[in-house]
Order: C-alpha cells, then sequence, then structure tokens
C-alpha cells in the first residue's frame, strides 16, 4: 500500500504498510511484520488547513457552509451514497431491528 522512510531519534525506520482495516493495521517495520489492532479512528485537520481555507474563501468571496459531519444520502433508486468508499460486503441487522449505538451492523471492504 504505502512505504515510508522514517528516522526516529537518530534510527531509520523502513516502515511499509501491507493492510488496513477498519479493524487492523499490518505493517512491515525493517523487515518484520505486525499486526495491530485499532480501537478507535478520528479525522484530524492538518495546522494551518484553516488558515489557508479562510484565507481562500476571503480572497474569492465565496461563502461556505458550516462543516458537519458527513451523512449518508440515499438516492431516487434505492442506492445510498456514503460519505467514505467502499462496498458494503454483509449486513448483520434487518429492518424493524434496534440497535445500540456503536453496534456492528455491516461488514464493509474498501
Amino acid at each position: 500500500m504505502r512505504k515510508y522512510e522514517l528516522k526516529h531519534n537518530g534510527n531509520d525506520y523502513s516502515v511499509q504498510l501491507q493492510s488496513l482495516s477498519s479493524e487492523e493495521a499490518v505493517m512491515e517495520i525493517n523487515g518484520k511484520e505486525y499486526k495491530v489492532s485499532i480501537s478507535a479512528v478520528s479525522e484530524v485537520v492538518p495546522e494551518g488547513a484553516l488558515d489557508s481555507l479562510k484565507a481562500a474563501t476571503a480572497a474569492t468571496g465565496a461563502v461556505t457552509a458550516p462543516a458537519s459531519k458527513p451523512r449518508a444520502v440515499a438516492s431516487s433508486e434505492g442506492t445510498v451514497l456514503a460519505p467514505i468508499p467502499g462496498s458494503i460486503m454483509e449486513v448483520f441487522v434487518s429492518v424493524g431491528d434496534v440497535v445500540k449505538p456503536d453496534s456492528r451492523c455491516s461488514r464493509w471492504k474498501r
């Protein structure tokens, strides 16, 4: 997938991300494979990104809507357009089922 050449405390590291899912990452660091469980995923805005956006907006006079959390949108053909790329591989709930927050309702693949 991706390969990184990193330096930490004067030591060089070759890191290759081999696979990434919503639950686990597999990477090779200096020839040794590691499997890492993912407990949470967050979106991080790079430092200065908002300043650049504000400057561009001020320069062009464009007005943007306030930032909001992406949401799925149903289309007229019965397709659901999602805010992230991927395919739903399996659904674990049925119409009318009661689910709790953070329940695993489906399995998807990028």
